[in-house]
């Protein structure tokens, strides 16, 4: 069965490569399924930090919930996608820190979700987006 994310293989090797072990780890293992999910998001968001040389402020911290909110509020991604993005961020930390598999969704809906924001950040990065 083809990935969901073979679409990025050829602009984003790394992050087609995150995905598909997302969706390998789904039914066996959720919590790395989550785990995986989280650390997609991260990639994506400081992909979009380097390729549009996006700087953060001095005055705030280097972290991946600031780094979603910077974003939004400059307007580089929707509301909708920075909360998607905050969707996976909580939920790949809850992996990591707490061990549970539990997401305010389930792994299948966290790869649902991470797919959206990964298409619509390509499709976005083609200027396919405005």
């Amino acid at each position: 069965m083809a990935s969901g994310f073979s679409f990025l293989r050829t602009q984003f090797p790394g992050l087609e490569k995150t995905g598909e072990f997302a969706e390998r780890y789904l039914y066996s293992d959720s919590n790395s399924c989550l785990f995986k999910l989280g650390l997609l998001c991260e990639d994506i968001v400081n992909k979009m930090f380097d390729f549009d040389n996006i700087a953060m402020p001095y005055q705030m911290k280097d972290t991946l919930v600031n780094k979603i909110r910077l974003l939004e509020n400059e307007e580089y991604i929707t509301e909708d996608l920075a909360r998607i993005m905050h969707r996976l961020r909580l939920g790949g930390n809850e992996a990591r820190h707490e061990g549970t598999d539990s997401l305010q969704t389930n792994p299948a809906s966290g790869l649902r979700i991470c797919a959206k924001a990964a298409i619509y950040r390509a499709l976005w990065q083609a200027g396919l987006l405005p």
